[in-house]
C-alpha cells in the first residue's frame, strides 16, 4: 500500500510540470442597446444585441507541446441578450476550431474568420457594429465584419510578424453553400488571402477573397483599408470593390468607399463615419452616415450612444436595423457592453 501511494505521489509530481502548461480561459461580451429606427413607414423600438460588438461566451486555451509549438482552440457561441436566445441553430457558430502555432507561424482548422473580418474590424471608427457605415453597406459581402466573414470547414495560415508584416490564408473546403450531405467540396471552394502591415500609429491591410457557391455564382472581393493615430484623433479610410459573375445573368461590380474617424474626448471617444455603396445595377446605391460617443467606465465596460442614417435609392436595402427597400432609415441607439 505504502509503495503505491509512494508512486501515486512520484506520478503527480512529474506530471505537475504538464498540467501548468496547459490552460483554458472562458471569456465572452455582453452587448445590448435600446433602440429606435424608422424607414419609411416602418418603425421598430426596443432591446436590440449588440451595438459595439455580438455577444459571445467562448472558451478558448493553450497547451506548450516543446520546442516552442503549441496547440491551440477556440469554441465560441454566440446568443441573443434580450430573450438569451441562441442567434444560431449551431453550436459554436462564432468559431469552433483547433491549431497549432510556433516559430512558423500558426496553422488551423475548422469554422474561421477569413481575413476580411480582421482587416473591416480593424479599420473600423465605430467598432464595427451596426450604426457602422462599413458593416451597413458590406452587407451581401464576404468582406465584412459579420457572419459572412466565418467560413466553414476551413484551413487557415498566419505567418509571424516579419518588421510588421503578416500574411495570412484561408481555404474553405465547401463555400458557403457546400452545405448538403453528398455535395463535391471541389464544387464550391472559397479562398482568401490577407497581408497586414503595423507601425506604430500606422496600419495598412490588403484582402483578396474568391468565394462560390455550389450554383455556380461566383465573386471575386479586393479591399484596401489604412488607418493613422494622430493622438488628436484616429483617421480611418478603406475602398473595397466586388466583382459578381452570376451563374446566370450579366457581371456586375459592387464598390464601398468609407471614411472614419475617432477623437479622444476625456474619458470617452467620438466617432464618426461616412460610407458610399455604388452598384453598377440601376438604383442600388446607398450612403451611410454614422455618429457615436463611447465612455469607459472602465476597462470591461463601456456606454454607447449613436445614431445612423442610411439613404437607399429605389432598389436598395441597407440599414442598421429595418433595411426596407428603397426607404432612407434613422436608428438611435443607447447601450452598455461588457466584457469578460
Amino acid at each position: 500500500m505504502q509503495k503505491k501511494l509512494i508512486a501515486l505521489a512520484v506520478a503527480g509530481l512529474v506530471s505537475a510540470p504538464a498540467f501548468a502548461q496547459s490552460n483554458v480561459t472562458i471569456y465572452g461580451v455582453l452587448d445590448t442597446f435600446v433602440g429606435y429606427s424608422k424607414a419609411g413607414d416602418e418603425k421598430a423600438t426596443g432591446l436590440i444585441s449588440g451595438g459595439l460588438a455580438g455577444n459571445r461566451i467562448g472558451f478558448k486555451g493553450t497547451e506548450d507541446l516543446g520546442n516552442g509549438l503549441k496547440a491551440s482552440f477556440v469554441l465560441e457561441q454566440g446568443f441573443n441578450i434580450d430573450d438569451g436566445e441562441p442567434n444560431s441553430s449551431r453550436q459554436f457558430h462564432r468559431q469552433a476550431w483547433v491549431g497549432l502555432e510556433g516559430g512558423f507561424g500558426a496553422v488551423a482548422l475548422g469554422r474561421q474568420y477569413a481575413p476580411g473580418y480582421f482587416a473591416t474590424v480593424t479599420h473600423s471608427a465605430v467598432s464595427a457594429g451596426p450604426l457602422d457605415p462599413q458593416a451597413v453597406l458590406s452587407a451581401g459581402l464576404s468582406i465584412n465584419p459579420g457572419s459572412a466573414a466565418r467560413w466553414d470547414n476551413s484551413l487557415t495560415y498566419k505567418t509571424p510578424s516579419m518588421s510588421g508584416f503578416t500574411a495570412s490564408a484561408i481555404y474553405s473546403f465547401t463555400g458557403t453553400s457546400g452545405t448538403e450531405v453528398g455535395d463535391d467540396r471541389n464544387d464550391s471552394n472559397d479562398l482568401g488571402l490577407g497581408l497586414d502591415y503595423k507601425n506604430g500609429p500606422l496600419g495598412i491591410s490588403y484582402v483578396y477573397h474568391n468565394t462560390e457557391d455550389l450554383t455556380k455564382n461566383e465573386v471575386a472581393e479586393h479591399y484596401i483599408g489604412a488607418s493613422y493615430d494622430f493622438g488628436v484623433a484616429k483617421l480611418i479610410a478603406s475602398y473595397q470593390v466586388a466583382n459578381f459573375e452570376p451563374a446566370a445573368g450579366s457581371d456586375y461590380d459592387a464598390k464601398v468607399a468609407y471614411l472614419g474617424a475617432i477623437i479622444p474626448v476625456g474619458a470617452g471617444n467620438i466617432h464618426a463615419a461616412v460610407g458610399k455603396r455604388s452598384d453598377d445595377r440601376a438604383d442600388r446605391d446607398a450612403t451611410s452616415y454614422a455618429l457615436a460617443y463611447t465612455y469607459g467606465l472602465s476597462k470591461r465596460t463601456t456606454l454607447y450612444a449613436g445614431i445612423n442614417r442610411t439613404s437607399n435609392d429605389d432598389n436598395a436595402a441597407f440599414g442598421s436595423v429595418l433595411g426596407a427597400t428603397g426607404e432612407n432609415e434613422t436608428a438611435y441607439a443607447l447601450g452598455v457592453n461588457h466584457k469578460f
